[in-house]
């Protein structure tokens, strides 16, 4: 089966990469091939208060063979934090309780060492630096374009594995 395959016929809303400088208007073509992930990858752990989403993601990371972990809430998702190690954490800005930046600082003290994109529609410069300040990797703005996702998921996930080779090489 081809990467994407399974969901070549759902629609899924687009995001854009608005923390690389790229403007509403620019498109990314990448290829199936360009954007596999990987079959040695590591879980990712999904949060996000909006079902739909959640679902969508999952959906995504499975057909390109990633175990992928859903929290509904930051609440839900530290005990599966400190219960389990995740490549990377996936989480929305906006949620009921606990929000995405709250969530992240609490993360980054169970799991220092997993990487986060932070995805929010309420994108602007004061969000830029507070998630810079937090230590979040990456910043999407919603709606999302799966090929989109999977290219910013693969581009963490390998600047991350950069970082960690040479701080273990110290």
């Amino acid at each position: 089966m081809q990467p994407l395959e399974c969901i070549k016929n759902t629609v899924l809303p687009s995001w854009e990469i608005v923390a690389d400088g790229l403007n509403q208007s620019s498109e990314i073509y990448l290829t199936p091939r360009e954007i596999k992930i990987g079959e040695n990858m590591a879980d990712i752990l999904i949060v996000d208060d909006d079902r739909q989403n959640l679902e969508l993601l999952k959906l995504l990371l499975e057909c390109e063979g990633i175990e992928a972990h859903c929290a509904s809430s930051g609440e839900e998702a530290l005990p599966k934090i400190t219960e389990r190690t995740f490549s990377l954490m996936i989480t929305d800005l906006n949620m009921h309780g606990m929000n995405g930046f709250e969530l992240s600082r609490k993360a980054q003290e169970i799991a220092p060492r997993m990487p986060i994109i932070m995805s929010t529609g309420d994108f602007s410069p004061e969000i830029t630096r507070l998630a810079m300040e937090i230590g979040i990797a990456k910043i999407l703005a919603k709606p999302f374009h799966p090929h989109r996702m999977l290219a910013t998921i693969r581009g963490v996930l390998g600047k991350w594995s950069v970082r960690k080779d040479a701080s273990s090489a110290r």
